[in-house]
């Protein structure tokens, strides 16, 4: 009797939902749909594509009748089968309404009611458990390796990014990551690590000079040719992004950022050169030292950086290694 109530029940007004006895339960949709698969027709291989039909040549090494290399010559006078017009829209309407839950007859002004998919009994939206609504209401999942992307400007990024003005060096490519900017694999073109931004994931921010590359190198996998020189990202420093942060961030924010590339050089060897004179540590290391830039900050700073880095450019400096430069964004997820 209990078994017999649970199958039965509609619900009641108390509660959502209202189910009343023109929803299909699940389990007789389950059932319905059987029903339904059992009237199409089993498909076989075509009349021509049959083996006996087949020439010797054609046939499959493991086929029985291999060994009879005419009898296809026999069953070519044979006339081809087919489907009347009359079955295969009978065939096409059982599978329309398998998919779809009805067919034309369900048709009312123009609206298809899908009969078979309006479930209510045993309904799994409204099971107990979290994870089995979440189920079947079909929500999404993401299996995300990596996140890549190629701007120019940097105005693009709407949150802090911490700016290292001391390129890190172990954050250099070092293997492709499939990506190809002007016909080159994009480790190979000539680049440096200027900060991190955003948090799970966690993105990595680079500037690339494809000026710099040079396709005569015989690139391997230990040398790839891809490091920028230190006194051309000394001057892009002290030239152009450093500048524009003290035109715009506050004084006392100023005050926070180191004035040059060398002071922040000097600073970042600090602890290097204790680790020697004090021999906690057999070989020197360079302390990652980083300088957040608000987001409001980021299109006016970059605004400012950038003209000042297109009248390097123009000239006849050094700085002419960025024309064409690109920045690039990478993450990787786990």
């Amino acid at each position: 009797m209990l078994v017999d109530h649970f199958i039965n029940f509609k619900g009641c007004r108390r509660h959502y939902p209202i189910i009343d006895d023109k929803i299909t339960g699940m389990q007789e949709f389950i059932d319905d749909r059987y029903k339904l698969l059992q009237r199409i027709p089993q498909f076989a291989d075509p009349d021509f594509a049959q083996i006996e039909r087949l020439p010797f040549e054609a046939r499959l090494p493991d086929d029985d009748d291999e060994n009879i290399q005419d009898e296809w010559k026999r069953f070519s006078k044979d006339p081809l089968s087919h489907m009347t017009v009359e079955e295969w829209k009978d065939c096409y309407q059982t599978i329309e309404t398998i998919f779809t839950g009805g067919d034309n007859s369900d048709d009312e002004d123009a609206i298809k009611l899908d009969r078979y998919l309006e479930v209510g009994k045993g309904d799994v939206m409204f099971a107990n458990s979290q994870i089995r609504r979440e189920k079947a209401r079909g929500e999404v999942t993401f299996d995300i390796d990596s996140i890549l992307a190629l701007f120019t400007d940097l105005s693009v990024i709407k949150t802090v990014i911490a700016i290292s003005i001391i390129a890190n060096p172990i954050k250099q490519l070092k293997k492709s990551v499939h990506l190809i900017h002007n016909g080159v694999p994009l480790h190979w073109i000539p680049h440096f690590h200027i900060g991190q931004f955003g948090h799970d994931p966690m993105f990595d921010l680079f500037i690339f000079l494809p000026a710099l590359y040079n396709k005569n190198l015989k690139r391997r996998k230990n040398n790839l040719f891809n490091f920028v020189d230190e006194k051309l990202r000394a001057e892009f420093m002290d030239k152009c992004l450093l500048p524009a942060i003290r035109q715009v961030v506050t004084p006392n924010e100023s005050q926070s950022w180191d004035v040059s590339y060398v002071v922040s050089l000097a600073k970042s060897q600090a602890v290097g050169i204790e680790g020697i004179q004090y021999k906690y540590q057999k070989q020197s290391y360079t302390q990652r030292v980083t300088f957040d830039l608000d987001a409001e900050n980021i299109t006016e700073v970059w605004n400012s950086c950038n003209l000042r880095l297109r009248k390097a450019i123009r000239g006849n400096g050094t700085l002419k290694a960025f024309k064409g430069f690109q920045f690039f964004i990478s993450s990787t997820l786990y």
